[in-house]
C-alpha cells in the first residue's frame, strides 16, 4: 500500500478526465499523496456545477475532453477558480497557449510520474498561498468586485473595467467612470475579475479586450479608451488568439 504524504492531507482535489482509466490512475496517485479526491468527472457538462458545489482546493484536468471540447473553455468562465493543473497527451504549443487563457498554474504532458505531479501540486499551492496573502484588499461577490482603496470599501462591476496597471505593490484599476488604487498584484486582480475577455498584455498591464480600439502589431501597442498601452512579445500570441476566439 502506498504511504500517504502528510503534506497534502486536507487538500480537496477535483479530477476532470474523459478517459476513465487514466482518470482512475490519477485519482490513485493523488490519494497516495494524501489528497482527498472529491470526485472524478468524466462528462464536461458536470464541471461547472461540481466546481460550484464542491469548492475544491485544486483541479487536475485533461485539456481535451472530446471532439472540439476543451476544459479551458469551460473552466475559463468560472470566477474565483482554484489552482488548475492541466495535462495532455498533445505536445502542442497552440493548445498550451489556448489553455493559458484559463490561467492554469501548471501544464503537464502525459504520462507523468508521482514526482512530477508532486512538483506541480507544490507550485500550484505555493502560488495560491501567495495570492491569498496578497488578496486582502480585493474580493469577488456575485457580479461585483469589492476593493479597499484609500481606507474605503468600494465596488465596481468587472465588465466596466477598461484596464489595470501595476506599479510596485499597487494596482490602478481604470473603470469607465473612475480610477481605483488598491494594494494587490496584477495576477491577483486578473484572477479576481475572472472573465475571459480580460488578458494580461504586458508585465504591467491587464486589459478588457472589449475596449480595444486598435491593435498595432508592428509597434506592439493597443489603443484602448484613447490610451496607448504596450504589448509584450511573450503576450502577443495569447492576445491574438483571444481576439480570434472572441471573434
Amino acid at each position: 500500500m502506498r504511504q500517504q504524504n502528510p503534506v497534502y492531507i486536507m487538500i480537496d482535489c477535483l479530477i476532470i478526465e474523459d478517459n476513465y482509466a487514466f482518470g482512475l490512475d490519477t485519482k490513485i496517485k493523488c490519494e497516495g499523496l494524501g489528497m482527498n479526491v472529491i470526485k472524478l468527472i468524466t462528462e464536461p457538462d458536470q464541471i461547472e456545477s461540481t466546481v460550484a458545489s464542491c469548492d475544491p482546493d485544486i483541479i487536475l484536468s485533461d485539456v481535451k475532453l472530446g471532439p472540439n471540447i476543451f476544459a479551458f473553455d469551460i473552466l475559463g468562465k468560472i470566477p474565483d477558480l482554484p489552482p488548475v493543473i492541466f495535462f495532455s497527451s498533445y505536445n502542442d504549443e497552440k493548445l498550451y497557449s489556448r489553455s493559458k487563457l484559463a490561467q492554469p498554474y501548471v501544464y503537464l504532458i502525459k504520462p507523468f510520474d508521482d514526482i512530477t505531479l508532486m512538483s506541480a501540486i507544490d507550485g500550484a499551492l505555493r502560488d495560491k498561498q501567495k495570492e491569498q496573502k496578497d488578496s486582502g484588499d480585493i474580493r469577488r461577490d456575485a457580479n461585483k468586485l469589492f476593493v479597499r482603496s484609500k481606507g474605503k470599501l468600494v465596488s465596481v462591476k468587472p465588465r466596466q473595467i477598461v484596464y489595470v496597471e501595476s506599479e510596485g505593490n499597487y494596482c490602478y484599476i481604470f473603470a469607465e467612470d473612475r480610477k481605483i488604487v488598491i494594494r494587490s498584484s496584477l495576477q491577483n486582480v486578473l484572477k479576481k475579475i475572472g472573465l475571459r475577455e480580460f488578458i494580461q498584455i504586458h508585465r504591467g498591464y491587464v486589459i478588457n479586450v472589449n475596449y480595444i480600439e486598435e491593435f498595432n502589431i508592428s509597434s506592439n501597442q493597443v489603443k484602448i479608451n484613447n490610451v496607448l498601452l504596450p504589448v509584450g512579445r511573450s503576450y502577443k500570441k495569447s492576445l491574438n488568439l483571444l481576439l480570434s476566439t472572441l471573434g
